[in-house]
């Protein structure tokens, strides 16, 4: 029997993996990050799913992000009960996939040391890389994990092909099923996955030609139909005007005409762009400390509090505004290093004189250079692309939609990791030419001289570590953040527990209210929004909407002092109803009263 081999890097990179699920899965079970109403969604869709109740394709209200973390829940709440942590179990399954791929994905194209370095980084971040990663609200963490996984299997299938590949062997035939399957799936999750895609399958097309025509195109587009199942079914239900690709193309309208109507930003779109790029969505993506911080949706779960163009006004933040423009220069300095040493490397190494071909291992070294050159171009592709939408410029603290940048994480910090053995794969015989003629005289300028490689190796570590610091102070500062995140989980179990005592189980409230109670007290509290509250893309999950409508003694909900509530009790005054009025942690809550119908008395 064959013993399997585990190198000491590998037993430390399951050590790093296993700390990474475990600081997750504490963070949840401590109450943070709090759910809201976008991530309670997808926690009721999961318990409609358990229950045979509805079967959802895309989430409750949205026609461009899949449901499969609806799924992934609905398969742990039988055996964890339905809660937030089982809920936020899968997207932590979904990270685990990431860095296990991430792993070997580095492994593949640089080495083992440099991997375990790279897990280390991604296990930690700031609080925003941790609440991307960690909440369910849908299309994120399927970023991460089967982007991860895409260039994973493509990078494998490059490096491994060739001449000697066998066309049809299972191992490879079933690479290139997961690679379909994967990116189908991820697709269906979140359009953003589009880039990884591209550049991913551009990989597959290149090196391994040869054989998707002699047939692994068959098996590829098998997992490619069945990862894309979903996406099939609903694109045969809805009609024409509501399609994906419709849909992709709205999403980008809709932020245009906002960036329209400003009265100051409107004149200089692409500079606007940029500059939230640069000094928000660039940082916030990859782990600065952010200077546009929606503490509303991340840290109160509550949401909706953060206008158009706000991160765009510093508000005296000077400090986080130098950090974030140095932090955004640095990663792009680092990313044209890299690529440019890339090039150069892959510009030596080009295709030999007519007639002759590459040696088994110079075409894996060509084909892992190449690979590496892929992770830059999704990064430089994703990054392009949302630089140039209006969405950097009216949302730029929507840095989740730069999530794939972590992908590409290890290719972009590799100048400031070890790229002298890149020199020795143009001619290894250069290693040797140095102890060819014995010891020779060394000058003392050639003794400064030899100091630098050692002065220059000092300070790309020292910048390594110090992003690992940026990292490691961003994911201890969350539990500071705890107090305050458990006094927002324990107001709202005592509201659910107020209205339930009132016999509240029905009510009108706003959005940002309504779905994350539904959630918390497992459908016990049915709710929709109240007149125009609610942006259109809100649509109230299947079936509450009626519920709460044809319940005359449905309730109003309202926060304590908000406009819509000054409005409503102006109204109660004036209505033939009568009103019992509460307040509830922060609420003002108007209960209809019962009249007797013989007699008009309540």
């Amino acid at each position: 029997m064959k013993q399997i081999k585990v190198s000491s890097f590998g037993i430390w990179a399951a050590v790093v993996i296993v700390l990474a699920i475990l600081l997750r899965i504490t963070l949840t079970a401590l109450g943070w990050p709090p759910t809201n109403s976008d991530e309670s969604k997808l926690g009721i869709m999961a318990m409609h799913i358990d229950s045979f109740k509805d079967f959802p394709i895309m989430l409750y209200g949205q026609v461009y992000m899949g449901a499969l973390e609806a799924y992934i829940a609905a398969v742990l709440f039988p055996i964890f009960g339905a809660s937030l942590l089982s809920l936020r179990l899968g997207t932590t399954l979904l990270f685990a996939l990431f860095l296990t791929s991430m792993y070997f994905l580095v492994s593949l194209l640089y080495t083992k040391k440099f991997a375990l370095v790279t897990l280390v980084l991604l296990s930690i971040g700031s609080i925003m890389m941790l609440f991307t990663e960690l909440m369910a609200h849908g299309g994120y963490p399927e970023i991460l994990g089967f982007g991860a996984m895409a260039f994973l299997l493509a990078s494998y299938l490059a490096l491994s092909s060739g001449e000697n590949a066998h066309p049809h062997g299972r191992r490879r035939m079933l690479a290139f099923s997961c690679w379909g399957l994967v990116v189908a799936l991820g697709f269906w999750s979140d359009y953003a996955i589009l880039s990884i895609v591209l550049i991913s399958g551009l990989l597959l097309v290149l090196f391994c030609w040869r054989e998707l025509w002699r047939g692994a195109i068959w098996p590829l587009f098998l997992g490619l139909l069945i990862g894309s199942i979903p996406l099939i079914i609903y694109n045969l239900q809805v009609p024409s005007g509501q399609n994906s690709l419709i849909i992709m193309w709205r999403l980008h309208n809709d932020f245009n005409v906002e960036l329209a109507q400003s009265p100051v930003y409107s004149h200089f779109p692409l500079p606007t762009q940029i500059w939230g790029t640069i000094l928000v969505s660039l940082p916030m993506a990859t782990g600065a400390p952010p200077i546009c911080f929606d503490s509303d949706w991340v840290v109160l779960g509550q949401g909706g509090g953060l206008r158009a163009f706000q991160c765009l006004d510093i508000h005296g933040e000077w400090s986080l505004a130098i950090i974030g423009v140095c932090w955004s220069l640095g990663y792009i300095a680092l990313w044209l290093i890299s690529t440019l040493h890339e090039l150069k490397i892959l510009w030596k190494l080009k295709q030999p004189p007519f007639g002759r071909l590459w040696s088994p291992e110079k075409r894996r070294v060509v084909v892992r250079h190449f690979a590496r050159l892929a992770l830059l171009a999704m990064a430089g592709l994703t990054l392009l692309e949302f630089t140039l939408s209006p969405v950097a410029a009216v949302f730029p603290a929507a840095a989740r939609y730069l999530t794939a940048l972590l992908i590409a994480i290890p290719a972009v910090i590799a100048p400031l990791w070890d790229l002298s053995h890149d020199t020795n794969e143009l001619d290894p015989a250069d290693s040797k030419k140095a102890y060819s003629n014995g010891p020779t005289p060394m000058s003392t300028r050639t003794l400064q001289t030899a100091h630098l490689p050692t002065i220059k190796l000092v300070v790309r570590r020292g910048i390594l570590l110090l992003i690992g610091v940026v990292y490691l102070i961003g994911s201890i500062s969350i539990f500071f953040e705890l107090p305050t995140v458990q006094a927002v989980d324990r107001q709202q179990q005592a509201l659910i527990q107020d209205l339930l005592s009132i016999h509240v189980t029905h009510v009108y409230t706003d959005y940002w209210t309504c779905y994350r109670l539904a959630f918390l007290s497992k459908e016990r509290l049915i709710c929709t929004t109240y007149g125009g509250q609610s942006p259109k893309s809100y649509i109230s999950s299947p079936g509450y909407d009626a519920i709460v409508k044809n319940d005359p003694d449905s309730a109003y909900m309202f926060s304590l002092g908000s406009s819509v509530a000054t409005i409503f009790a102006e109204q109660a005054v004036v209505s033939s109803r009568h009103y019992l009025r509460f307040v509830f942690e922060g609420y003002v809550v108007y209960q209809p009263m019962r009249y007797s119908r013989a007699t008009g008395v309540p």
